[in-house]
């Protein structure tokens, strides 16, 4: 997987956006990869969602803020992503 971060810097996006959109995406394709492997709803025992930092960068900023935005991202993503498999 290639990150999208350089797209991210060009863009000047904040810490925030950058972390919702890497969140989102990520759940998206769990999401729709587990309701394809007729895995429960459970976004938040994901490795992913534990670890909450993909695409971070220490210039970007707060570790917590980044995860925590990410972490939400992530759970709307995986609830899309399960939910347009069906």
């Amino acid at each position: 997987f290639r990150s999208p971060e350089p797209a991210y810097r060009d863009n000047r996006w904040s810490l925030e956006h950058e972390a919702a959109d890497t969140g989102y995406r990520d759940g998206v394709s769990a999401g729709s990869q587990d309701w394809k492997q007729r895995r429960r709803f459970q976004p938040r025992q994901t490795a992913a969602w534990k670890n909450g930092l993909h695409g971070y960068d220490a210039a970007l900023g707060s570790l917590t803020a980044y995860r925590a935005a990410y972490r939400i991202a992530y759970e709307d993503g995986y609830q899309d992503g399960f939910g347009a498999s069906r």
